[in-house]
């Protein structure tokens, strides 16, 4: 188990690579990125969100947000 702190990190550093969607997150061990995004949007990370669709490891079609980071909090 990870901890929300934990979890955030991740985003980011996820983030700082390029943009990520839900899936990509969570397949890397963020179990609620929607909770952690907003979490770091709080915190005053500015983060844009676009919608697509995509296709999970059971071959089920859901629509994701891919997220980019756009600015760090201070």
């Amino acid at each position: 188990m990870t901890t929300n702190k934990i979890q955030r990190q991740l985003i980011l550093e996820v983030l700082r690579a390029g943009p990520a969607s839900t899936l990509d997150l969570r397949s890397k061990g963020v179990m609620h990125p929607a909770g952690r995004l907003m979490e770091l949007r709080n915190k005053g990370c500015l983060i844009d969100t676009h919608w697509s669709w995509q296709f999970d490891s059971a071959g089920i079609r859901h629509r994701q947000g891919r997220y980019v980071l756009l600015s760090e909090a201070l």
